[in-house]
C-alpha cells in the first residue's frame, strides 16, 4: 500500500509540474548524440544556471540537451549579437550521418531556420581573428566563475579590443595561475599550427590516404585527451604518400636513422637505393629487404661487394638511337667533375675533355675494358701521346669528337696542362685497386634498367590479372615468395665519404639517371599502347640520400627533384644543416621549395634555426603584436626537443612528436624477433650454402678472384721513389727488403698504334 501511494504521489507531482519530462531509458540516452556548442564546437555540459545577463530563473532540466533561455539582446546596440551570444546550437557531423536537432519542433520554427542560425554562428566564429577565435574556444575551460566567462564572451562579440584587453588584464588574468596566463598570452599559436581536427581530414592522416600503401612514417601527431578514445593523450602517425619528394634537415646524432630511416626501410615495399654511410642500415634491414626483392651491396671496402660499372649505363634503351650515348657520357662527366671555380670556362672545358674521353673509350675499347680506369689512364699520357690523342679526336668520324679535338688544339699549352692536372686530382680515387675491382663490371641484376624493369613488369602483370599482387607472401608451409622490388645499399665508412665522394656521386647519380631514363621509356611505350604508365598501386622508386651535401654537387638531383615527381620516383634527401646545403647547391632554396614535405628537428646552429623560424612565419597575439610562431632560441632549446616540424605544401605546419627510436621500441623488438624466428636474419647474398650454383660464400669469392685474374693485368702505376739505402749506408737496391719498382705509366704493357696511342689488349 505504501509503495502504491508513493507511485500515485509521484504521478500527481508530475501532473502538477508538466514542464518536467520523465527520464529516457538508458539505451535511448546512450544513442542520443552529444550536444555541441556551435560557437565553440565543444560538447555542452548540462546547464546549471540561469541567464546571468538578465537574471532569469533557472531553466528546467531536459534530457534531450540544453536550450536557449534568453533571446533578448544585451545592452550593446547590436540586436544580432545578443541572439548569437545566448543561443546554444547543436552542430553535428554530417560525415557520420547525423542531422541537426529539430529545434523548431519544440519551440516553433523549422529545421531550415535552425540550420541557418548555426551557419551564422559558425561564420561569425570564422570571421574572428585567430587569437580571438582561440580565446573564444578557451573560455569554456577557463577556471574562472561564470560571470567572468560571460563578460569575456560579450567583449569578444562586441569586437572591442580595448575593453577586451582591460577585462583580461584586470579581471581574468589575476584569477589564473601562471600556466594559464602563459597559455592565454600565447593564444594564436594553436591556430597557426595544424590542429588534430584539421589533420584528420588531410592526406597525411593514415586513415585518409585513399588506401595508398606507399607510406613513409615521418612523425606522430598528438591527439588531445578529450578527442582520444582512451581518454588520455595519444598519437596518430603522420605519413607521407603519393607523388613528391621529402627533405630532412637534422644534425648528426639527432636520430634520423633510428627514428625514421630504419622503420621505413623495414616496411617500405618499393624498390630502393640507399646511401648508407655507416653500414648500419644494411646490417639491420638487409634480411628484411630480402622479402621484397634482391639485395645488392656496393661497398668498395668490403671483399664481398657487388660490382657496378658506370660506363655500362651509357648503353641506349631499345627505342633510343646512338646519340643518347654522348648525352649519357656528358651526364657521367658532370658527376665525375665537381665545379672548382667561379669561371665556368674551366669547368666546362674539363667536362668536355672527360666527355670526349668517355665517348672515345666506349667506342674504341672492348666491352670488358670500358671503365673509368681506362679514362683516367688517358689523362696520364706523356706530351707526345697526348698530342696524338688530340689529333685523333680531331680526325675522328664523330662530329663532336672532331669539334672537341679542334678546341683542345686551340687551347694554350699551359691551360691544357692545368686542366689535365685538375682532372687527375679529382679522379685519383678511380686509380685505387679497391675501386677498380668494384667498377670493372656490373653484377647481374644491378643495372638500373633491370631493377626498374623487374618492378614495373611485376606490377603490370598484376594489373592484367596474370600474377598475384607484388610483395612478400608466406605460404602455409612457410615457403617465402619474395617480390621484385630490389634494394641497393651503397656503403662507405663515414670517415671516408670525402675520399670516395666522386665514386659515390657517380654510382648514386647514374642509378638515378638510369631509373629516370627507364621511366621515360615506359611512358613512351604506354602512350603507344594507350595504357597507364604507372599501374595502380605501384610503389614509387625510393632514393634515400643521407648526408647529401657531403657527396658534392649533383646536378641530376636538382633536375630529378623538379621533373621526377610525375615519374613515380621519390627522393628523400637528408642534410645536417642548411649551411652545408647552401655551400654545395647554389639553388638550395629550389630543393626546399620543390620538396612536397620538409622535416626539421633538433637544429643545433643558429642559422638553420633562424631559417626555420622565418619559414614558419609570425602570428598575431591578443594585443595586436606579431611574434614568431617558433623563435630560434625555442627551436634550439628544450621546447622542441622531442618534436619534429613538418611542412607540407598547401597545409599549415605540423608540430608532431618524434617516433620512438627503433632499437628502443618494444613493439619493434617483438616484431623483428618474430620475423627473424620464422625466416632467419641473414640476407640471401650472405647465406651458406650460396644459393647460386651450390657454392658457399668463400667459394664464390675465390671464383670471382679467379675470374678477375683472367682479365689482362693492369699496367703498373708510375713511381718516382728514392733509391733504397743499402745496409752499408750507400745508395743502392736492397734485393731482400726493397719492393720491386712499379713500371712507369709512360711505358705500359699495351701495344701502341701508329699514332703512339695505347692499344687496348685483346681478350683471347
Amino acid at each position: 500500500m505504501r509503495k502504491a501511494c508513493g507511485r500515485a504521489a509521484q504521478a500527481g507531482k508530475e501532473m502538477r509540474h508538466p514542464t518536467k519530462m520523465p527520464k529516457a531509458p538508458p539505451s535511448a540516452r546512450r544513442d542520443q548524440p552529444e550536444p555541441r556548442d556551435a560557437v565553440t564546437g565543444r560538447v555542452c555540459p548540462p546547464l546549471r544556471g540561469g541567464c546571468f545577463a538578465h537574471q532569469h530563473r533557472r531553466p528546467p532540466k531536459r534530457r534531450a540537451g540544453r536550450f536557449s533561455t534568453c533571446l533578448k539582446p544585451p545592452e550593446t546596440g547590436d540586436p544580432g549579437s545578443g541572439q548569437l551570444w545566448f543561443r546554444q546550437y547543436w552542430q553535428l557531423e554530417a560525415t557520420r550521418g547525423r542531422e541537426h536537432m529539430v529545434f523548431g519542433k519544440l519551440f516553433g520554427g523549422g529545421g531550415n531556420k535552425r540550420r541557418q542560425e548555426a551557419e551564422e554562428a559558425e561564420n561569425f566564429r570564422q570571421g574572428l581573428e585567430a587569437p580571438m577565435r582561440a580565446l573564444l574556444d578557451l573560455i569554456h575551460d577557463m577556471p574562472v566563475d561564470r560571470t567572468s566567462k560571460m563578460l569575456l564572451r560579450q567583449k569578444i562579440i562586441q569586437r572591442d579590443k580595448g575593453e577586451l584587453e582591460r577585462v583580461l588584464q584586470n579581471v581574468i588574468l589575476p584569477k589564473l595561475d601562471p600556466a594559464w596566463q602563459a597559455r592565454i598570452k600565447d593564444l594564436g599559436k594553436s591556430e597557426a599550427w595544424m590542429t588534430f581536427l584539421e589533420f584528420r581530414e588531410t592526406p597525411m592522416c593514415r586513415g585518409r590516404t585513399d588506401e595508398r600503401m606507399d607510406m613513409l612514417h615521418i612523425g606522430n601527431f598528438p591527439i588531445p585527451a578529450e578527442l582520444s578514445r582512451k581518454g588520455e593523450q595519444s598519437f596518430a602517425p603522420v605519413v607521407f604518400s603519393g607523388d613528391g619528394h621529402l627533405l630532412t634537415v637534422a644534425p648528426t646524432g639527432a636520430g634520423k636513422g633510428q627514428a625514421f630511416i630504419l622503420r621505413n626501410l623495414y616496411n617500405y615495399e618499393g624498390p630502393t637505393v640507399v646511401f648508407d654511410p655507416k653500414g648500419e642500415l644494411y646490417r639491420k634491414t638487409a634480411w628484411r629487404r630480402d622479402w621484397y626483392g634482391k639485395v645488392f651491396k656496393f661497398a668498395p671496402e668490403d671483399p664481398d661487394t657487388d660490382c657496378f660499372n658506370p660506363m655500362d649505363m651509357l648503353t641506349p634503351l631499345p627505342d633510343e638511337d646512338a646519340d643518347v650515348i654522348w648525352d649519357n657520357a656528358r651526364q657521367l662527366a658532370e658527376l665525375l667533375i665537381v665545379p672548382m671555380g667561379k669561371e665556368p670556362f674551366w669547368d666546362n672545358t674539363a667536362k668536355d675533355l672527360v666527355t670526349a674521353l668517355i665517348f672515345y673509350v666506349y667506342h674504341t675499347y672492348p666491352p670488358r675494358q670500358r671503365n673509368i680506369r681506362e679514362v683516367t689512364r688517358l689523362l696520364h699520357l706523356d706530351e707526345d701521346r697526348r698530342d696524338a690523342l688530340i689529333q685523333k679526336l680531331k680526325d675522328s668520324d664523330e662530329e663532336r669528337l672532331r669539334e672537341l679535338g679542334a678546341t683542345l688544339l686551340d687551347v694554350h699549352e699551359s691551360m691544357r696542362t692545368s686542366i689535365t692536372h685538375t682532372l687527375r686530382t679529382q679522379l685519383e680515387i678511380w686509380r685505387s685497386p679497391k675501386v677498380m675491382r668494384a667498377t670493372r663490371g656490373t653484377s647481374h641484376g644491378l643495372h638500373p634498367h633491370t631493377i626498374a624493369g623487374d618492378d614495373h613488369m611485376r606490377w603490370w602483370m598484376y594489373s592484367q590479372g596474370v600474377e598475384d599482387k607484388p610483395g612478400f607472401w608466406l605460404e602455409d608451409d612457410n615457403t617465402a615468395i619474395t617480390g621484385d622490388a630490389h634494394t641497393v645499399f651503397v656503403v662507405v665508412p663515414a670517415e671516408q665519404i670525402d675520399m670516395y665522394s666522386s665514386v659515390l656521386r657517380v654510382v648514386l647519380g647514374m642509378m638515378l639517371q638510369g631509373v629516370m631514363a627507364h621511366r621515360r621509356y615506359v611512358e613512351r611505350e604506354a602512350r603507344g599502347n594507350q595504357s597507364p604508365a604507372t599501374p595502380e598501386g605501384q610503389w614509387p622508386f625510393l632514393f634515400l640520400f643521407d648526408e647529401l651535401p657531403q657527396l658534392g654537387y649533383m646536378r641530376i638531383v636538382e633536375d630529378a627533384i623538379s621533373i621526377a615527381r610525375g615519374a613515380n620516383i621519390r627522393l628523400w634527401l637528408l642534410a645536417q644543416d642548411l649551411s652545408q646545403l647552401r655551400n654545395v647547391y647554389p639553388r638550395w632554396e629550389t630543393l626546399i621549395a620543390n620538396s612536397r614535405a620538409q622535416m626539421f628537428f633538433r637544429p643545433n646552429d643558429l642559422g638553420t634555426a633562424q631559417y626555420i623560424s622565418d619559414l614558419l612565419g609570425e602570428h598575431p597575439d591578443l594585443w595586436g603584436n606579431r611574434t614568431p610562431l617558433a623563435a630560434p632560441n625555442e627551436l634550439i632549446g628544450g621546447a622542441f626537443r622531442d618534436d619534429v616540424i613538418l611542412r607540407f605544401q598547401g597545409h599549415k605546419p605540423i608540430r608532431a612528436r618524434m617516433p620512438m627510436f627503433w632499437d628502443e621500441s618494444e613493439s619493434a623488438k617483438k616484431m623483428v624477433a618474430n620475423a627473424k624466428a620464422r625466416l632467419g636474419d641473414v640476407p640471401v647474398r650472405e647465406r651458406e650454402p650460396w644459393p647460386i650454383d651450390g657454392l658457399t660464400l668463400e667459394e664464390l669469392k675465390t671464383q670471382n678472384e679467379a675470374m678477375r685474374k683472367q682479365v689482362p693485368e693492369e699496367p703498373e702505376e708510375p713511381a718516382e721513389t728514392e733509391p733504397a739505402l743499402s745496409e752499408e749506408g750507400g745508395q743502392g737496391q736492397n734485393e731482400k727488403t726493397a719492393k720491386p719498382e712499379p713500371k712507369s705509366e709512360a711505358a705500359p704493357e699495351y701495344e701502341l698504334t701508329e699514332d703512339g696511342l695505347p692499344k687496348p689488349p685483346r681478350l683471347d
